[in-house]
């Protein structure tokens, strides 16, 4: 097969944060661009005639991933390539980008008609889908190795208590799918946020909330979704979806659960403040339908902190509605985020933090790092680099000394 002929091109898509549900669903976006305007999208770098790499600005962990590997595909692409750069890191740290000598900056998806479009705009692209079979096919397995010990570690698990036939395995079977990505499927369900959270530079990217229609939301299951999967709502503030297209997450829940009759719904992220405002639509919604798992992170248990933050919801009112959505659907997979080492943050205030442990079944921690263009970034950074790294180590322990009461039963 000739590759080479009229305009088309030999094009590489790689990513520096698979993991990240819209770095995914972006970069299998633009799979569906290329190869719908007629282009050849290979595993090969060195016989490129361009390199895309979908960028992740989360951190200056993954922005310094990003750097690398764009340097690293400099390196090894041909004479002649031409090195595309997409995605968060674009509109978050533009500069350290254009540092680089051998890319050039497409700040939005639509750009790419300048370089690729033959026959569809990437506009006319609506699926915004991705499962984890898509990129293993793409990309080979090793686009999901790097948590490939937590992953063999907890597979190894699994098979023992399964052996044992563990009466609490469901719990630790969503622990499974949440730290591997098997079994789910995750849909778009909007992008942006509402919130103004100091510390935030993701906002800096994804800008204000912008909800999908309910039917593209539709189509984009039907064709995804199959029985044995579960379905992951996701957006950058999924409780927000639909007022800004007079509509609501409560109802697009009731719509999918009536088409699809006993489907999971995973819903990530849902922002407290929503709970707050809206509990008696949360307990119904998690009554009357299959809520197989939900993320609602809440950063910290103390409220100093969360002001700090301009998070904008008291946590004791939080964390008891969480208690009732438990009571309320006890299948249901609750799991959370935490930022430790906050400006300001005292042994008093993380103390507080650890103490809403107990009303997750999983959590991720994250040390805190000033980012430029955050409001937060303004807040003098008095908790030292060692005082962050212990106490999250101590977070570490304790939750993992949870979990292990949560396999005994001895907490719900």
């Amino acid at each position: 097969m000739n590759l080479h002929k009229k305009n088309t091109h030999i094009i590489y898509i790689d990513s520096s944060n698979l993991k990240c549900k819209f770095n995914a669903i972006q970069t299998f976006q633009i799979i569906q661009y290329l190869k719908k305007n007629g282009h050849h999208v290979l595993k090969e770098p060195t016989l490129a005639d361009y390199i895309i790499v979908t960028t992740c600005g989360f951190s200056l962990d993954y922005e310094n991933k990003t750097i690398h590997l764009l340097k690293a595909i400099s390196k090894i692409s041909k004479k002649k390539c031409t090195i595309l750069v997409i995605g968060c890191l674009t509109k978050i740290n533009n500069d350290v980008l254009k540092r680089l000598p051998d890319v050039e900056i497409i700040e939005n998806s639509k750009d790419l008609d300048h370089y690729f479009y033959q026959r569809v705009r990437f506009h006319q692209i609506q699926k915004a889908f991705f499962d984890k079979s898509i990129f293993i096919s793409q990309f080979g397995k090793k686009s999901w190795e790097q948590n490939r010990y937590t992953a063999y570690k907890i597979a190894l698990t699994k098979v023992i208590l399964e052996r044992l036939k563990w009466k609490r395995m469901l719990r630790f079977e969503q622990i499974f799918n949440e730290a591997t990505s098997e079994k789910k499927v995750y849909v778009q369900i909007s992008s942006g946020c509402k919130q103004q959270c100091s510390y935030c530079i993701i906002k800096k990217a994804k800008g204000k909330l912008v909800s999908r229609p309910v039917h593209e939301i539709m189509t984009d299951i039907k064709e995804a979704w199959k029985p044995g999967k579960i379905l992951s709502l996701t957006g950058d503030e999924c409780g927000a979806y639909g007022s800004d297209i007079n509509t609501n997450l409560f109802n697009l829940v009731h719509i999918i659960s009536k088409t699809f009759t006993d489907i999971p719904i995973d819903l990530v992220y849902i922002y407290p403040g929503w709970l707050e405002q809206f509990p008696d639509q949360y307990v119904n919604m998690f009554k009357n339908n299959y809520i197989y798992s939900a993320n609602i992170p809440i950063q910290s248990g103390s409220q100093k902190i969360l002001t700090l933050m301009n998070r904008n919801y008291d946590i004791k009112k939080v964390l008891d509605i969480i208690r009732c959505l438990k009571k309320e659907s006890p299948h249901t997979f609750f799991w959370t985020h935490y930022i430790v080492g906050f400006n300001n943050e005292t042994w008093k205030d993380f103390y507080k933090t650890i103490l809403t442990f107990s009303c997750f079944h999983y959590n991720y921690i994250f040390k805190y790092t000033p980012r430029p263009g955050t409001n937060s970034f303004e807040l003098p950074d008095n908790v030292s680099p060692l005082t962050k790294s212990l106490r999250r180590i101590i977070s570490l322990c304790i939750r993992n000394i949870i979990y292990i009461f949560q396999f005994l039963g001895l907490i719900k």
